[in-house]
């Protein structure tokens, strides 16, 4: 809902969103094709999404809550993930697609949670979701990172068979 309000300092008024705002963002990350990924390593290295949080304050980040997520396998491998969000920049651990991953420590107090994805509905392609999540963030600026670690043994056809999208309600 948006609407003008006065404010009761002066006499103007200010443009003014009440309640929540639905966002949906895709990244396709690049992932390694030909190759079985293994239990435990990173797909695509660190995911970067830009505008995740809606800062209205300066050094106000943003903050609301992942509603669902949905990852499309053009490859058909249905393999089970976590999908793990921070709420800032995860520097003390090595992102590398394809590798074993290890959260360093001091990175823990960053994330924001953790998604389970394992139901896939398959045709020559597959999508899988977890929906009704309400995870709550708070975001140190306006970006999310994701990682994706790999919970099966799936060997993509392609460096771009894999899609996120990441549905939110922005306060």
């Amino acid at each position: 809902m948006t609407d003008f309000v006065t404010n009761p300092n002066s006499n103007d008024a200010q443009l003014v969103t009440a309640g929540g705002l639905t966002k949906s963002f895709t990244v396709t990350p690049t992932i390694t094709s030909g190759t079985a990924y293994a239990a435990g390593e990173d797909i695509g290295g660190l995911i970067t999404i830009a505008s995740f949080g809606r800062s209205f304050f300066s050094g106000n980040g943003g903050s609301g809550l992942i509603q669902s997520v949905v990852l499309t396998d053009a490859s058909a491998q249905n393999a089970s993930v976590d999908i793990v969000f921070f709420a800032s920049d995860p520097s003390n651990t090595t992102f590398t697609d394809h590798s074993a991953l290890s959260i360093a420590a001091a990175d823990l107090t960053k994330a924001i949670g953790v998604v389970h994805l394992s139901d896939y509905t398959t045709a020559s392609t597959s999508i899988g979701q977890a929906q009704n999540l309400a995870i709550p963030f708070v975001l140190s600026a306006t970006t999310a990172y994701v990682a994706i670690i790999c919970r099966g043994t799936p060997t993509y056809t392609s460096t771009s068979a894999l899609s996120l999208i990441v549905n939110v309600l922005q306060d």
